[in-house]
């Protein structure tokens, strides 16, 4: 499998967030839904076990689309233009990609949100920093699963 690419969530102003996913770069819009609060609910329901998510980006008037599944063993990050068709896929294990997306997050939550620099005129919804936490401990919970091969410490 080749690396994840680079993802980084730019500076929201004027309801408009830089995304990047390697070369790939898309402004989403804050209407008319959270985005990013959405990303934290799919990536929760993707660790937790869900074999497809899917979160929309407003691009107005247009979206992209970035699919999380697990199909017949293999893991993938699609994202997809509003033609449904696909711009990017990316191959790799649930945690290698929730944590690729967890870095970006908390990256974008510490450079942009943390301070109170990004205020409602700039992304109209708060951060959704209680989602990003229970992201982080699941991640936690499943890194040290894999590394303990799964199995609860003797008494």
């Amino acid at each position: 499998m080749r690396p994840i690419p680079k993802l980084k969530f730019g500076k929201p102003e004027h309801g408009w967030l830089p995304v990047s996913i390697g070369n790939h770069e898309i402004h989403a819009s804050d209407a008319p839904c959270d985005s990013i609060q959405h990303l934290t609910y799919r990536i929760l329901a993707f660790l937790g076990g869900s074999r497809r998510e899917v979160v929309e980006w407003s691009l107005e008037p247009e979206y992209e689309k970035w699919i999380f599944q697990e199909e017949e063993g293999i893991t993938s990050w699609i994202i997809e233009d509003h033609r449904n068709e696909m711009v990017l896929a990316i191959h790799s294990s649930r945690l290698a990609i929730s944590q690729k997306i967890t870095k970006a997050l908390k990256d974008l939550y510490h450079s942009h949100f943390i301070n109170g620099e990004t205020d409602d005129q700039h992304w109209s919804w708060s951060f959704p920093h209680s989602e990003l936490t229970k992201i982080e401990l699941k991640l936690a919970d499943q890194v040290g699963a894999h590394n303990s091969g799964g199995c609860a410490p003797s008494a």
